[in-house]
């Protein structure tokens, strides 16, 4: 029998990659889907307020202590034009004003606007049960992918 040449070999390879679980790297490939369906719900809960993470996180800030364009852009790590940009999209919606100094506070609207997408936020999250049966579910699949395995083992 002649030994297989590297054509042959690459042929093999791309099978076994195309297989589910023979791919290296495939439950971090599975994790990551997890994470980015879980962002996905969390970013069209935001959606129905007008937030994003971004200017979620800049309204909560702003929630919890009134301050100029410039702190904001220091504590959140934004640049200002962004803060600014998010401060003024806040005043269009009635989230928050400026007072005469330039220091910006949340509004009534602004503080209703943010618990109830942080309840909205919340619920789209995955909970410590949501987390458990996940994981419960991810080895489920790990153990069937398994079974299809010649050694029984999932190459990583």
């Amino acid at each position: 029998m002649k030994p297989a040449g590297p054509e042959e070999e690459a042929t093999h390879a791309s099978d076994a990659a195309s297989e589910p679980g023979a791919a290296p790297g495939y439950l971090p490939r599975l994790l990551s889907a997890a994470a980015y369906v879980s962002l996905a719900a969390s970013d069209r809960a935001l959606e129905r307020f007008g937030l994003d993470r971004s200017s979620y996180g800049l309204l909560e800030h702003l929630a919890a202590e009134p301050a100029p364009a410039q702190e904001l852009a220091a504590a959140t790590g934004q640049l200002l034009p962004a803060v600014e940009k998010h401060l003024m999209e806040f005043r269009s919606a009635g989230y928050a004003v400026p007072d005469g100094s330039g220091t910006w506070a949340v509004t009534d609207a602004g503080a209703r606007a943010l618990e109830c997408a942080h309840l909205a936020q919340s619920e789209a999250d995955l909970g410590a049960e949501d987390s458990r049966e996940l994981r419960e579910a991810l080895h489920c699949l790990i153990a069937s992918l398994r079974r299809g395995q010649p050694n029984g083992q999932i190459p990583s």
